[in-house]
């Protein structure tokens, strides 16, 4: 894994942290044996959050020795990692918390509990593991796999005329037109938020690659030059179609109302993945949705990008790790638990144990099926890079589609402030 300034400043504070460790332990005795055992949970998945405080009242049921406290601060939201590091400063850390894969995860080695020993551990998807596992110890548990692509509303496709689905951006042009036509803005953009730009829209180019962990080393070490780099051009070419068709005031449009675009009918489609099923369907149940590629030039691109969005890592320092051990174990291993992840929380489960039926979990699963049987998917390749590049690029993008950079400027400043952090 690629070492930074920022990681070894990091590992300092927690060097330092763990010198006071006696002292923070000591604070948190062992408790009576009567009292109950609370288990806190500091977890991004905002989407969830309210399941995710259901999932604990059931826990708590069937289990009323324990307390279950979920904590939940978005991904849309720059702050978790800070919140997080402000919650090992303090001593106040939780005894599960979330991170993503590769440099995300290196900062949080020293304090992970390897999972190895625990035989449900081997029963996670293949590959699900990589972005956590050092020398051939897992630190991270992955509780779900996600997709993302175009959600695309099928019957504004069928009014609009579009019989096949856009595998080329000369094809995924042509559909805009055509939406256009019929008074239907193409594309749902929520470029407001840095994580859709400065994660999953970077990534669309690493992805279409054909080496994409060469492509990567290539623009760390410089050469590779992205400002007459053919994917990474193309890459652009495909901003500004999405602003040509796209509705207004796209770099203000946050998620909440991006989503709320193609909902209503809005808007045909929008960069995003199977984790907006639900939110969907609050504001619009009968709405026929389907997953689609993003394909950013014409060599073609039949495929949609899937990864582990996030670890549950167990604090190897927490008083209560053997019971949150034992909580993750009945999640994952129980039928209580297992029909709450399918069922209830509605994720596409990354351990091969638990089965799931994915027409019932919703049109844009459905569909993201086909995908993943027919094995067209790729990966997720933003954890290669520290955490702080996709603020960088989120705002050399924001800055180029307001007009302020040309494209090649644009182009030769992601460069740099990408170099500028390793």
């Amino acid at each position: 894994m690629r070492k930074c300034m920022w990681l070894v400043l990091l590992l300092t504070i927690f060097s330092a942290c763990s010198n006071r460790g006696d002292q923070v332990l000591s604070i948190q005795e062992e408790k009576p044996q009567d009292e109950k055992v609370t288990i806190r949970i500091f977890d991004r998945k905002i989407e969830v959050a309210d399941r995710l405080q259901e999932l604990a009242a059931l826990y708590e049921s069937l289990h009323p020795d324990v307390k279950i406290e979920f904590e939940s601060l978005g991904a849309i939201s720059s702050s978790y990692d800070v919140e997080l590091n402000s919650k090992f400063g303090l001593g106040t850390f939780p005894d599960i918390f979330t991170t993503e894969a590769y440099l995300s995860f290196e900062p949080w080695e020293d304090i992970a509990l390897p999972l190895n020993d625990f035989t449900w551990i081997k029963d996670t998807v293949e590959g699900s593991t990589d972005g956590v596992t050092v020398n051939g110890t897992i630190y991270g548990i992955p509780i779900t796999l996600e997709a993302y692509g175009y959600i695309y509303n099928k019957d504004l496709f069928a009014k609009a005329g579009i019989t096949t689905i856009p595998t080329t951006i000369s094809e995924l042009r042509e559909a805009a037109r055509k939406l256009q036509a019929i008074g239907v803005t193409p594309f749902s953009n929520g470029y407001a938020e840095w994580w859709i730009l400065g994660n999953h829209s970077f990534n669309i180019a690493l992805a279409s690659h054909e080496t994409p962990n060469e492509y990567i080393e290539g623009i760390l070490d410089g050469t590779i030059d992205l400002s007459n780099d053919e994917t990474m051009n193309a890459w652009v070419e495909w901003l500004d179609l999405t602003i040509q068709y796209g509705n207004r005031n796209p770099l203000s449009t946050d998620y909440q109302t991006q989503v709320e675009k193609l909902a209503n009918g809005e808007a045909a489609m929008m960069q995003q993945g199977n984790w907006t099923q639900f939110m969907i369907n609050e504001r619009n149940p009968e709405i026929n949705l389907g997953i689609m590629p993003i394909p950013i030039s014409d060599k073609g691109h039949d495929y949609v990008m899937v990864g582990v969005p996030n670890y549950w890592i167990v604090n190897n320092q927490s008083p209560v790790k053997e019971e949150a051990i034992e909580f993750i174990e009945w999640l994952i291993t129980s039928e209580e638990g297992k029909s709450f992840i399918v069922n209830d929380l509605e994720y596409i489960p990354s351990f091969t144990t638990i089965d799931y039926d994915a027409k019932k979990l919703g049109d844009i699963t459905a569909s993201l099926q086909t995908y993943i049987d027919q094995g067209k998917t790729a990966g997720w390749y933003w954890s290669s890079f520290p955490s702080e590049n996709a603020n960088l690029v989120f705002e050399n993008i924001q800055r180029y589609l307001r007009g302020q950079t040309t494209r090649e400027q644009f182009l030769t400043n992601l460069q740099q402030d990408i170099q500028s952090i390793q």
